[in-house]
């Protein structure tokens, strides 16, 4: 867990984004997604930003757990997801529904 941390302290700065992936979760081989949530509440502490992926192999799987995850990512205190699109990365708010984008 240390050196989890010290790494995470260091590369905090270089405003990097950390996939969450849900892979494991939905296929229930891991509990927790990756990273796990005490790797991400340290992660909220640092103010590293977020994307949520699924990992998915087919679209059934495309938002496996992402309510329960998104929920446990609010209760962190995380409140926007990154996302890439036509205008590059940029922050979003989401909820346990998913993003909510400006219409």
């Amino acid at each position: 867990r240390k050196l989890m941390k010290d790494t995470l302290e260091e590369l905090a700065p270089s405003g990097i984004i950390v996939e969450v992936n849900t892979r494991g979760r939905y296929k229930k081989t891991l509990e927790n997604p990756y990273p796990s949530y005490w790797v991400l509440e340290h992660m909220y502490e640092l103010g590293i930003p977020i994307c949520l992926n699924s990992d998915s192999h087919a679209t059934r799987e495309i938002d496996g757990t992402f309510e329960e995850t998104a929920e446990r990512l609010l209760k962190i205190g995380y409140r926007e997801l990154m996302i890439f699109d036509e205008k590059g990365w940029r922050a979003v708010e989401f909820d346990q529904n998913g993003i909510l984008l400006a219409s």
